[in-house]
């Protein structure tokens, strides 16, 4: 608007309002928006210069949904009431505190979470003000501001211009008491008691507390003391302003000066009270439960004296908070380490028990041996977990982090907790930073709970490598490859990364079937080695063997050979493997016949073969090489038959290990090598093709005789076998052996007779 701009009157606007002058607000107006103006903006009477202002930008301005009728306030919030609290006895002498709250619902409990701005309003104005002044800006929903009033006249006070809006009247509370609209007129007094008791743990005698009976010197002029050097009779009584709790018989007594006082409604209770030369008393106040209590004193003047007729009173509210919790499990271990006892799965409920507990001066932090606060209500306790052990590890996820503590006979509530993670914790509740409106400190840290283990074990990743890949097959006794992963988890499927170090006690055993048909073979493959753990997984890469049967025993071929996976705790069968679906000892598939008898994961299928390496004689003349055949056989239908899948295994020992005769290794020279001659042995590349292979022999200085020697499989020992070469009594696995002879001519296999003729 080009000009000034005048509001006043009972309005609610939505705008965003631009003037090229002055914008003048007075009255109840509530404006959800904003202001500009290129001169100065006075609201209820306060005026502030306003920043300059551009008119030719405000039509290129999006104004969002401030214009659009009903539109929320920018923070999202509109406030139901506000509430405002003074004591019961305002003194014309001195300021009066007034509390101001910005309440987000009809109870109360929920303050406006986003900044506030209002004027505070006294009507009728003079004698008297605001300070530090009536405008108020402030955040969380509540603040304070003082009231002066020199005059005995009744008042009435409330809140006007609210940013955001009100959607309500003002409310007015007394001491504590139920807000009104009828308690926001007040009277000063221009005489009365100061006293103040301030919030404190429940249970802890609050020493000190200033009784000050003054009255006003001269009008609008500070207090000075009624009392001075005198004992007088005090009247007290003590109102419970939180609500009593089911289950609780009584409100515990409020004492003054170790004397416990009557509640109101009943007769007040007199006590002696000295008020030394400046008219002050100190007096003593102890109260044992939680709430919000109000404390009345009151002083009659006594008949013939200067005091007849005078009646003061004054009431102070005060927070008894609890001191802190005793949280407690019903396992709780002191060493707080691996060596603590099993107590719950990851992830499994348990019964936390927190108690609101009372200070007491001989408990130092063991709060758990220290009186109740059966009366103690509180919404939005936090649980958090602290971690003991391990060392390194993660903390855990909680089941329940926020409960609502309720008033009990014990002032106990149970929990039905769950800790996520492998280990031992701690667990910790803590209060709000306000109770019933006081600044508090609540919490309470349990001792260490565990020992919580995985829940399950699960296995993925898998796969099943033969040592020959290009046959698809592996030899009895012949390392072959097996991949797995495995997860140690929680309840839920998640992996639990402290397990660990000493918490990871899980191995695994292999087991093997063939053809699903219920004969184990388990026993036959090698131990699997310990896993290696890391935040809760094994990376497993092995190298097992499937041992030939006892000797001299063959079998085989075992062509669909099943090779699955085990995994146990090793800590008292807590944990299970996750989805089984293999059992070596039932016949047919276990997870669709009988699930509840699998109890393995299976791996993959391996083709397994009993094989050894057999060398044939040669002959020739001294002075050609001589090619041994070489055969790579398996143990099939009762009989040893080519391997013809075998295009993997090597002779990586070819040469002769000796040069003359050695009964014990084999070696035989018919005759002995003569010192000009040799033999030697060797191959062509040493791999075998589709089962077979030659050795090459080669004689020197014209050597004429037989050699016998082994070929040394000490490589591929699982290509040994029974040969029995010393006709021992005991069955052990042989290199197999087999002769060269130079100058022999082996003839012909299907000539019967041959001879030389000249």
């Amino acid at each position: 608007m080009n000009g000034n701009i005048v509001i006043n009157g009972n309005a609610h606007i939505n705008a965003v309002i631009y003037a090229t002058g002055n914008v003048t607000i007075s009255g109840q107006v509530e404006v959800v928006g904003g202001i500009g103006a290129a001169g100065t903006i006075t609201l209820n009477g306060t005026t502030a210069k306003a920043n300059p202002l551009d008119p030719s930008q405000i039509e290129d301005t999006d104004f969002g949904d401030y214009c659009i009728p009903g539109s929320p306030p920018p923070n999202g919030q509109l406030i139901h009431h506000y509430e405002l609290e003074y004591s019961d006895s305002p003194l014309t002498c001195q300021a009066e505190p007034i509390t101001v709250k910005a309440c987000a619902n009809e109870a109360c409990d929920q303050l406006i979470t986003g900044n506030v701005t209002a004027t505070m309003v006294k009507t009728p104005l003079g004698k008297g003000g605001w300070s530090p002044s009536a405008n108020l800006s402030f955040a969380d929903g509540v603040t304070t501001v003082d009231l002066r009033h020199n005059d005995e006249t009744p008042i009435n006070i409330s809140v006007s211009g609210s940013i955001p809006s009100n959607t309500n009247p003002t409310l007015c509370s007394i001491a504590g008491g139920t807000p009104s609209e009828a308690n926001c007129t007040l009277s000063f007094a221009r005489s009365g008691f100061i006293m103040e008791i301030p919030n404190t743990p429940a249970n802890k005698l609050v020493e000190n507390v200033l009784l000050k009976a003054v009255k006003e010197g001269e009008p609008g002029r500070a207090c000075v003391p009624l009392f001075s050097g005198t004992k007088e009779s005090i009247n007290f009584q003590s109102s419970h302003l939180t609500a009593l709790p089911d289950g609780i018989i009584s409100h515990a007594d409020v004492s003054v000066n170790d004397k416990p006082i009557n509640q109101s409604g009943e007769a007040p209770t007199p006590i002696e009270v000295s008020f030394d030369a400046n008219g002050e008393a100190f007096i003593k106040v102890h109260y044992a439960d939680a709430g919000k209590v109000a404390v009345k004193a009151e002083y009659a003047g006594r008949d013939g004296t200067e005091q007849e007729g005078l009646v003061i009173s004054k009431t102070s509210t005060f927070v008894s908070y609890p001191a802190g919790f005793c949280v407690d499990a019903s396992a709780q271990c002191e060493a707080g380490d691996a060596s603590c006892p099993v107590f719950k799965k990851a992830g499994e409920t348990f019964e936390l028990s927190i108690k609101a507990m009372a200070w007491d001066s001989g408990a130092g932090t063991n709060l758990c041996d220290n009186p109740v606060t059966p009366s103690y209500e509180h919404a939005g306790i936090d649980l958090s977990p602290v971690l003991r052990a391990p060392s390194g590890g993660v903390l855990a996820d909680l089941g329940v982090v926020r409960y609502d503590h309720k008033s009990d006979a014990n002032a106990e509530t149970k929990v039905n907790q769950s800790v996520s993670e492998v280990g031992v914790f701690e667990i910790t509740a803590k209060a709000p930073a306000t109770y019933l409106g006081a600044n508090v400190d609540i919490q309470g840290t349990s001792k260490p709970i565990g020992r919580f283990v995985p829940a399950q074990f699960s296995v993925s990743g898998t796969s099943v490598m033969p040592a020959c890949v290009a046959g698809d097959f592996s030899y009895m006794d012949e390392p072959f490859t097996l991949n797995m992963t495995v997860d140690a988890q929680n309840v839920a499927g998640g992996r639990t990364l402290n397990y660990f170090g000493d918490f990871a006690k899980g191995s695994g055993n292999w087991v093997a079937v063939n053809n699903r048909d219920g004969d184990s073979l388990s026993s036959r493959m090698s131990a699997q080695t310990p896993l290696t753990w890391a935040t809760g997984r094994a990376q497993v890469t092995q190298k097992p063997q499937f041992s030939r049967p006892a000797a001299p025993l063959a079998d085989g071929p075992y062509e669909q050979l099943e090779v699955g996976t085990q995994i146990v705790d090793n800590d008292g069968n807590h944990a299970t493997l996750a989805s089984p679906d293999m059992a070596d000892s039932v016949v047919g598939d276990c997870a669709t016949s009988t699930p509840n008898e699998c109890d393995a994961k299976r791996l993959g299928m391996t083709h397994l073969r009993q094989g050894r390496l057999v060398l044939t004689n040669t002959y020739g003349p001294e002075d050609v090489e001589l090619r041994m055949p070489v055969v790579a056989e398996y143990w099939v239908d009762n009989r040893w038959q080519t391997n013809t899948l075998d295009g993997c295994s090597l002779i990586t020992r070819p040469n002769l290990g000796k040069s003359s005769s050695d009964s014990a290794t084999g070696y035989r020279y018919a005759p002995e090598l003569a010192t000009d001659e040799s033999v030697t042995r060797g191959n062509s590349g040493g791999a075998i093709l589709s089962g077979q292979s030659e050795l090459i022999w080669t004689g020197a200085g014209g050597y004429r005789g037989q050699v016998t020697a082994p070929l040394e499989l000490s490589d591929t020992p699982w290509l040994r076998w029974y040969w029995n070469w010393n006709d021992s009594s005991a069955p052990t696995l042989q290199n197999p052996r087999a002769s060269a002879y130079f100058g022999t001519y082996r003839g012909n296999d299907r000539v019967i007779f041959w001879r030389e003729v000249n």
